[in-house]
């Protein structure tokens, strides 16, 4: 598997590169690409072009969150591509990245995982549903392995400005995504789950 950077010379870039190279020692035993190749540019986005993962970076992801958020994300963003180079089942989003955020725990990266959680529940939005699921996905992450950090972010969250009415909508749909999701009949009622609550 060979790792191709654009641009990535000097500076914030090179920093990127590098987190790239540490994300794929760590990731050799889940990912299969042929290819992995980091660009930079205005905005961030992955996608799967044969058996070449692409990943385009952001600059200020860079410059203002640092080296363990990009890899943190960068390891995700390759975690949830293998999804599709394997051909699994389509989700919704915050199952996909649910899943995705638990195999980072098996495969090493649990430190720097924690500091991306604080990172987004501090600079991400607090108002829609969407907000509102994307938040709790930190403590539902470690609700399996590490009742520390599962209470710590979800005391967190607690005290963020949702409406209640999100918390009782979602209250089943959580319980179920505290447990092991590695069987497809979980799967299955959590996605049913996830578009009644939706809805």
């Amino acid at each position: 598997m060979r790792l191709i950077t654009a641009a990535a010379t000097k500076g914030t870039y090179e920093i990127a590169a590098q987190c790239a190279r540490e994300v794929l020692v760590k990731l050799a035993p889940a990912v299969t690409f042929d290819e992995v190749r980091i660009e930079f540019g205005e905005t961030t986005f992955a996608t799967l072009e044969d058996r070449t993962a692409r990943l385009c970076i952001a600059a200020q992801l860079v410059e203002e969150h640092g080296e363990t958020y990009l890899t943190t994300l960068i390891a995700k963003k390759l975690l949830l591509l293998q999804r599709k180079l394997r051909g699994d089942e389509m989700l919704p989003s915050p199952i996909e990245d649910l899943l995705a955020y638990r195999a980072l725990l098996r495969y090493g990266f649990a430190d720097a995982l924690s500091s991306y959680f604080y990172t987004r529940l501090l600079t991400t939005p607090h108002k829609t549903m969407g907000d509102f699921l994307a938040a709790n996905l930190s403590w539902l992450t470690y609700a399996q392995t590490d009742q520390f950090y599962a209470s710590l972010f979800y005391e967190s969250v607690k005290k963020m400005p949702f409406p209640q009415a999100y918390w009782t909508r979602c209250s089943s749909l959580f319980t179920l995504l505290k447990r092991d999701l590695l069987f497809s009949d979980t799967l299955q009622r959590a996605t049913r789950l996830y578009t009644k609550v939706t809805a």
